[in-house]
């Protein structure tokens, strides 16, 4: 979206130009729920203490519309971004611009429907390469086991120590495999269901 365009619904937002690498949440103001940044470049960036630094959860370059309430399944995330030009709106706002600028509205829709479809190429990414680790440790501890019934005595700390993972990504991880019947968590363990499944 051109910064030209962002002029015709400026008096529907609150505008704020942004020095340096910051955390998007602390200047937006009470009811302001959706930012639009039309400059740099902005990613979520978790800030839980057992959660890998280096991980973003997801990078954008502008323009990039962010709800400041997001935050992918991680306990806890901020938007943090380059210097940038940010427009920020609450819900009344938002609706106001539509109403101002059908322009604006089908923008907004497409940044949207961008913005979705890398979400869900980079989750799919990055969950490929997680069960690929979740996968090779718990077939790992099966084989030292010495009970048949596939019942692994193991944290989802002790996995995510093992994987390099976060605790919080295991934790995903393994609901998604319990969904596929795969695996079933329970305190302390995890049943292994379809251990030969685990690499698929």
């Amino acid at each position: 979206m051109a910064e030209q365009e962002m002029i015709l619904v400026v008096r529907s937002a609150r505008r704020a130009e942004l020095k340096g690498q910051c955390w998007l949440q602390n200047y937006a103001s009470a009811g302001e729920l959706i930012a639009i940044v039309t400059s740099g470049c902005i990613g979520l960036r978790p800030v839980v203490d057992d959660l890998d630094s280096r991980l973003e959860i997801l990078s954008r370059n502008a323009p990039a519309i962010v709800d400041l309430t997001e935050s992918h399944e991680v306990a806890v995330g901020h938007w943090l971004v380059d210097a940038s030009t940010v427009y920020f709106y609450t819900e009344g706002d938002l609706e106001a611009a539509f109403e101002c600028s059908a322009r604006f509205a089908c923008n907004f829709v497409d940044i949207l429907r961008a913005q979705y479809s890398a979400v869900m190429l980079l989750l799919d990414d990055t969950d490929r390469d997680g069960l690929r680790r979740l996968g090779a440790s718990l077939l790992a501890r099966a084989e030292r086991s010495a009970t048949k019934d596939q019942k692994l005595r193991v944290t989802q700390s002790q996995l995510a120590s093992e994987t390099g993972l976060s605790r919080q990504w295991v934790n995903r991880l393994l609901k998604r495999l319990e969904r596929k019947g795969i695996a079933e968590l329970g305190r302390g363990h995890v049943q292994l269901r379809a251990p030969g499944r685990l690499l698929e």
